[in-house]
């Protein structure tokens, strides 16, 4: 039986329905192409954020392992040069009655030369280095500062040590550096026999002929990298002390 006009048209009709409904369902699925100019910014936005806030907080581990690792090298300084200073301080003798015919003379001689003091003085704590050396325990000592001509501007503490005493106790001798950066070296001496601290020593004079002081107290100021200063301090007792009168009390701390 032939389909009439009619029909085919009203099937030609919904086939042509179909066909719109699928496209637009298609349409509506598919995903946008890009984005917006808005969107873009705001993402460089972002990650520039957190790109400067990475890069600040690196940057501040970083400048605070300097710091520690700066001020770690001025205490590890600090500490070696007490622990030789204690060492030799230590062992700090005085011949009271040499031979008239002997050439070697002993001392303590501490002198105030704000901000760097000078000592000299002779110790037992000499370490002989080679076997049938012509030395002994005893030796002469000198602490004192001098510029620096590595870093000008700064200042060195060196050590002197002759391990031969003669007539000479403030002369002659190998010199080393103690530690570089230094801005303060002063030291201060315990009298026993008045109770009190004192700037100066000199065994030679008539205010403490043939005394050694009971304590010497050793004030350290070194600089680091970064320009900051560092404070250290310390007293040393001197167990071969000597005073005219009976034993007094350990030295007072420093205020």
């Amino acid at each position: 039986m032939a389909s009439s006009p009619t029909s085919l048209l009203r099937c030609a009709g919904r086939a042509r329905n179909h066909r719109e409904r699928g496209t637009a369902a298609l349409s509506n699925r598919s995903p946008r192409g890009g984005f917006t100019i808005l969107e873009v910014t705001i993402a460089i936005t972002i990650l520039a954020g957190i790109m400067v806030a990475s890069w600040l907080t690196f940057d501040g581990i970083a400048r605070m392992q300097e710091t520690v690792e700066a001020t770690e090298q001025v205490a590890h300084t600090a500490r070696i040069v007490f622990q030789r200073i204690n060492r030799e301080l230590q062992s700090a003798f005085l011949t009271r009655n040499p031979s008239p015919t002997s050439s070697y003379l002993t001392l303590f001689r501490g002198s105030d030369e704000n901000p760097f003091d000078v000592l000299s003085f002779n110790s037992f704590s000499h370490i002989r280095l080679y076997r049938d050396s012509n030395e002994c325990d005893t030796t002469e000592i000198s602490y004192f500062v001098e510029n620096d001509p590595e870093e000008p501007g700064l200042y060195m503490l060196l050590h002197r040590e002759a391990p031969r005493i003669d007539g000479l106790p403030e002369e002659g001798g190998a010199i080393e550096v103690l530690a570089r950066r230094v801005v303060l070296f002063n030291l201060r001496y315990y009298d026993d026999f008045k109770q009190e601290w004192s700037e100066v020593w000199d065994t030679t004079s008539a205010e403490h002929l043939l005394r050694l002081p009971r304590a010497v107290e050793v004030t350290l100021i070194l600089v680091d990298l970064d320009g900051i200063e560092h404070y250290y301090a310390t007293t040393i007792l001197i167990p071969l002390y000597k005073t005219k009168g009976n034993q007094g009390p350990l030295p007072p701390s420093r205020d």
